[in-house]
């Protein structure tokens, strides 16, 4: 291919929103290919497009001395560093971390300072989207993250998964009172449609969820599959008792028609049962294919879940849209068993 003809198409590419600092199962990106095959005008095109010098341009050494100096925040070894080898500015990883996001991750905060003042983007995105503001906390470092916003970084983008800082923030309360305190969305949706709140809430995180609700997040928030906070925290009884307590709606159903009670028998978490029962969940709501939680509870075969539905007043003789009772569920099972190998 003529090397006109190649820029043509690497012009393209770009235009069209390639990114040029990808990287392929060896570890290259277009801009070490292009260098390998000693195409300098590829290397200037790419250059201008946005290329970035990556990891595996440099030796050994240097790769160990970078993360030395930062892992100890020596900014002068960085300087040294900086002034022998210019172009070290553009440094990156495999995984796309740069200078900002290596300083990030090990807490040096007077790095990322200088690398400011020099005119380095604060924004920077790795291989997976993640900025220096996501690195920071995932990293639980508080300080870097207070230094990072005080230096102008942007709290609010997404990563290729669509989660902003916040929605990782769940593991340290004090870095989502930070974020939220700042002026990040709580109601931010990520690529399925979960926002922070229901992150907190399935993995558990009782201080986050506190934190989020006690600043405004609305608990009637639903993801791509209609579920709410209270859907998706079943496994963690300590959270339900708080939803409940915050007046979250108990039958609220997701577009499946599954109320919180459902989702909570299906997945045989008896104590998230019992708190929705207790606080007056409808334990006969049928969803969109007349299932109650007592077809589901028959089905997994679970007595003890069975028995607290009934003691709770949901009718055994409600037929779903085939016509099955919680009965001819039971009936099923048996013929399921006979059948298995």
């Amino acid at each position: 291919m003529k090397a006109l003809k190649r820029q043509d198409i690497m012009a393209s590419l770009l235009v069209a929103g390639a990114d040029p600092n990808k990287v392929n199962d060896a570890g290259q990106t277009p801009l070490d290919i292009s260098v390998s095959a000693g195409d300098l005008d590829s290397v200037r095109y790419l250059l201008g497009g946005g290329a970035q010098v990556v990891h595996q341009q440099y030796s050994a050494e240097l790769h160990s001395a970078v993360k030395s100096s930062m892992r100890s925040g020596n900014l002068t070894s960085l300087k040294n560093l900086l002034k022998k080898t210019p172009q070290l500015i553009n440094y990156r990883q495999k995984n796309g971390y740069g200078l900002m996001h290596l300083a990030a991750e090990a807490g040096s905060d007077n790095i990322i300072e200088y690398l400011s003042a020099l005119g380095m983007p604060l924004n920077t995105r790795s291989h997976t989207g993640d900025t220096p503001v996501h690195v920071a906390v995932h990293s639980g470092r508080i300080r870097t993250l207070e230094c990072l916003m005080s230096c102008g970084a942007n709290i609010e983008i997404p990563n290729e998964e669509g989660n902003t800082p916040l929605h990782i923030a769940w593991t340290m309360p004090k870095m989502v009172k930070m974020l939220i305190m700042a002026g990040a969305n709580t109601e931010y949706a990520n690529l399925v449609g979960a926002m922070p709140i229901h992150l907190a809430s399935k993995k558990g995180a009782l201080e986050a969820v506190e934190q989020l609700i006690a600043c405004g997040v609305n608990i009637k928030s639903h993801d791509f599959d209609g579920r709410r906070a209270i859907h998706v925290a079943i496994h963690y009884p300590r959270v339900m008792e708080f939803l409940v307590k915050q007046e979250a709606e108990i039958d609220a159903k997701d577009f499946y028609g599954e109320s919180p009670l459902h989702v909570a028998v299906q997945e045989l978490c008896f104590e998230s049962v019992k708190i929705l029962l207790e606080a007056g969940a409808d334990s006969s709501m049928q969803n969109h294919h007349g299932d109650t939680p007592l077809h589901f509870a028959t089905l997994k075969g679970d007595l003890k879940v069975v028995e607290v539905l009934l003691e709770h007043g949901s009718n055994p003789d409600i037929a779903n849209i085939r016509g099955y009772t919680p009965l001819h569920s039971v009936a099923l099972s048996a013929l399921r068993d006979k059948n298995a190998p």
